[in-house]
């Protein structure tokens, strides 16, 4: 005969056995919700092998960007043309960019050199590697803020940005604003890394 403690202790395991197996019915049976596009379209998500096809065909997913794609055009899932993503993080790199090679002060310890060899290319990081600030007791320093981007040029493996900043300069208690356009040029080293090989104010 069983004992009352091993009686309790196997209606445990069953009773835990069955809370268990309810759980995973749930998690796999449950529905995922729908993903809709721009256009209405219920995009597929079950196939996370190859793009997503959207059920009417309209459009499907990239796995590995994670972008949505419409089928029938060369336009994004939302209708924005796909260069436009390039176009978009050209901007943003070249914004980056100014800002943090063109805010600096004379107690940082050169940081915004390195920030910005960091996003160079090599033969930008000998122009970069002569611009080293002299720290000194008495501060000074400068602080970018770029406030609207424009391409300018686009080419294979080469892009021009326009970037707008504010410039603030500020010295023993002083604050200079200064508002200026500068052009950050880039190239594609290789596929999809896109360096700034140049730049130069107005």
């Amino acid at each position: 005969m069983m004992t009352l403690r091993k009686k309790i202790f196997v209606f445990s395991g069953l009773i835990a056995g069955i809370i268990i197996v309810i759980f995973l019915l749930l998690f796999f049976l449950k529905d995922k919700p729908e993903v809709i596009d721009s256009n209405n379209n219920i995009i597929d998500q079950k196939d996370n092998t190859f793009p997503v096809v959207g059920k009417n065909g309209e459009a499907f997913q990239d796995i590995d960007t994670g972008i949505f794609y419409n089928t029938n055009v060369n336009l994004l899932a939302d209708g924005v043309p796909k260069q436009d993503v390039t176009e978009q993080y050209l901007r943003q790199l070249a914004s980056i960019f100014t800002e943090r090679f063109n805010s600096y002060s004379n107690q940082n310890d050169n940081t915004h050199i390195q920030d910005a060899l960091d996003m160079s290319t090599d033969k930008m990081e000998q122009w970069i590697n002569t611009q080293i600030i002299p720290q000194s007791r008495d501060y000074e320093g400068v602080i970018t803020e770029v406030f609207s981007t424009e391409m300018e040029r686009l080419f294979d493996i080469r892009a021009v940005i326009k970037v707008q900043a504010k410039v603030t300069k500020k010295k023993r208690g002083s604050e200079e604003i200064e508002y200026k356009t500068g052009h950050v040029d880039l190239v594609e080293v290789v596929e999809n890394q896109w360096l700034v090989d140049k730049f130069v104010w107005d």
